[in-house]
C-alpha cells in the first residue's frame, strides 16, 4: 500500500495493484536496478552481490535512524525497506517494495533536501555515488538538474512524441484543459527538439518555445513543489522539465505512451 504523503507534483502514486499485469511483470524483471540507480546515483553495471548486501544493510540502518528522528518521514516510507527489495525471493514482492521505496526516496529527498542526491539526505551514502557506473543519473549537488542525455535516456523517439502530442490534442474537446502528463511530455519534446544539432529543426525560435513550455509547466506546478526546488527551477526551467521527466522513468512501457506512461522499457529500441 502506498504511504500517505503529499507527492511533490500533487499527483497520488497509483497503487501497485492498480498497475497492469504487464507493467508489474516488466518492473519485476528490472528489480533491483531502479533502487541501485538511486543508491549509487549512476547508470549501474554489475554490482557485486556481497557489496550490495552490505550497502543495503547500511541504508536500512540510516533509514531506521531517520524514522526515529523524524516520525513524519514514515508517511513517505511506511514499512518499506531496502532489504524488502534486495532480499525477497519473490520477484513480484521485491518489485512492489522497490516501486514504493524508490518513490519515497525521491519524494522525501526532493521535498526535504532539494534533491534525492543532495549530500544532506541522510538515507543515502554519497560516498557510493558513481561507484558502479560511469553515467550519473543526476547530480548530488542541489543546484544541478539531470543532463538531457540522462533525463531522456529511455524516452520514446521524438517522432513518436510528436505523433502522441498531436493525437492527444486532436482527440480533446475544444477548451478542454489537458492533464499534467501532456504538458510535461510536450515540454520535454520541445526541450529535446531545441537541443538537436539540426538547423532545420532547432533554432532560436525552438529555444524560446522550449523555454515557454517549461515555464508553463513550472507555473502550473508551483503550488505543489518544495520552495528549494522552485528556486532552482526558476533559474533553469528547462532543467526542471528534465528533473520531472526522469522521475517518470520507472512508470512505463511503450512508445505510444499508453496507460499514462511515456518511456520505453528497452534502451536499445
Amino acid at each position: 500500500m502506498a504511504p500517505d504523503c503529499l507527492r511533490e507534483n500533487g499527483i497520488p502514486l497509483p497503487e501497485w495493484s492498480a498497475l497492469s499485469a504487464e507493467t508489474r511483470e516488466h518492473l519485476a524483471g528490472q528489480t533491483p536496478y531502479r533502487l541501485q540507480k538511486i543508491m549509487y546515483a549512476c547508470e549501474v553495471g554489475d554490482v557485486p552481490a556481497d557489496a550490495f548486501a552490505a550497502d543495503v544493510a547500511a541504508a536500512d540502518h540510516r533509514l531506521h535512524k531517520l524514522l526515529v528522528a523524524e516520525p513524519a518521514a514514515r508517511r513517505y516510507f511506511g514499512d518499506w525497506t531496502f532489504a524488502k527489495v534486495a532480499h525477497d525471493s519473490d520477484p513480484m514482492r521485491a518489485a512492489e517494495a522497490e516501486y514504493y521505496l524508490c518513490d519515497a526516496l525521491i519524494e522525501y529527498g526532493n521535498q526535504h533536501h532539494g534533491s534525492v542526491w543532495d549530500k544532506t539526505f541522510p538515507v543515502l551514502d554519497h560516498a557510493l555515488y558513481g561507484r558502479y557506473g560511469n553515467q550519473p543519473t543526476g547530480s548530488p549537488a542541489p543546484e544541478s538538474f539531470p543532463a538531457p542525455e540522462t533525463a531522456y535516456a529511455l524516452a520514446p523517439s521524438i517522432a513518436g512524441e510528436i505523433r502522441w502530442t498531436t493525437r492527444t490534442v486532436a482527440a480533446a474537446e475544444c477548451f478542454t484543459e489537458l492533464d499534467r502528463d501532456y504538458y510535461l511530455r510536450k515540454a520535454a519534446l520541445l526541450d529535446r527538439i531545441a537541443l538537436l544539432d539540426d538547423p532545420l529543426l532547432s533554432d532560436d525560435s525552438s529555444t524560446e518555445t522550449a523555454l515557454a513550455a517549461a515555464l508553463m509547466l513550472l507555473d502550473s506546478d508551483r503550488t505543489h513543489i518544495a520552495p528549494r526546488l522552485a528556486d532552482r527551477a526558476e533559474k533553469d526551467p528547462r532543467g526542471y522539465v528534465r528533473h520531472q521527466y526522469i522521475r517518470r522513468a520507472g512508470c512505463v512501457y511503450d512508445d505510444a505512451g499508453e496507460d499514462g506512461c511515456f518511456t520505453r522499457p528497452d534502451p536499445g529500441q
